[in-house]
């Protein structure tokens, strides 16, 4: 099955998609499609710029005709069967307006967790990240959902330029887990005096 992400920073990802206003769009680790439906409505219907967004998604799909077709009828143009690695390493010189990682990058190690940010921020002018901290995950029905790493924001302050960044928490099995959204510029952005509002 198809992974999906917690809704608590929904309306967020929303209004700063509606902020940006891409034109193409990157989903790393797809999943259920959950960021094709808040796209969707992030536009008014009768919103043209929707029509001329593109969106792509990266995943390893596990029933390959079913998830493809399930994407496709939910808005997303391209769909990479793939791990994110394995999209880093074949379509290098991609290029989008927004990509985004909606739970999915605690799912690398530390160190890939930091390369696939600071490449992919080569090829996008705003990327947005949605990760826990502090919020163990096994993989025993599906490898990929593990948690490999817990990336604290001055980790990635440290190295990228962030926009916007929100934080919160909530409890689950007895504990209290970290929950964070960030919007980083794009190191080639050439937007850097265009502000956005949320």
């Amino acid at each position: 099955m198809l992974g999906t992400s917690h809704p608590v920073f929904d309306q967020n990802i929303v209004n700063i998609v509606r902020s940006i206003r891409p034109s193409s769009i990157l989903d790393l680790g797809c999943g259920q499609g959950k960021l094709g439906r808040l796209i969707h409505k992030s536009y008014e219907a009768s919103d043209d710029a929707m029509n001329n967004v593109t969106l792509s998604g990266v995943n390893p799909l596990f029933n390959k005709i079913e998830d493809k077709i399930m994407l496709e009828s939910i808005g997303y143009n391209n769909v990479f069967d793939m791990t994110i690695e394995q999209f880093c390493e074949e379509y290098i010189d991609s290029r989008y307006d927004l990509i985004c990682a909606l739970d999915v990058l605690e799912h690398l190690p530390r160190s890939k967790y930091f390369d696939v940010l600071d490449q992919l921020l080569y090829r996008c002018d705003y990327f947005l990240i949605v990760w826990p901290t502090s919020h163990p995950q096994n993989g025993s029905v599906n490898t990929y959902d593990a948690h490999r790493s817990s990336i604290k924001l001055r980790e990635i302050a440290s190295n990228f330029e962030i926009i916007t960044y929100l934080s919160t928490g909530f409890h689950q099995l007895s504990c209290i887990h970290g929950y964070n959204l960030c919007l980083c510029r794009g190191h080639m952005n050439i937007f850097q005096n265009r502000s956005l509002l949320f």
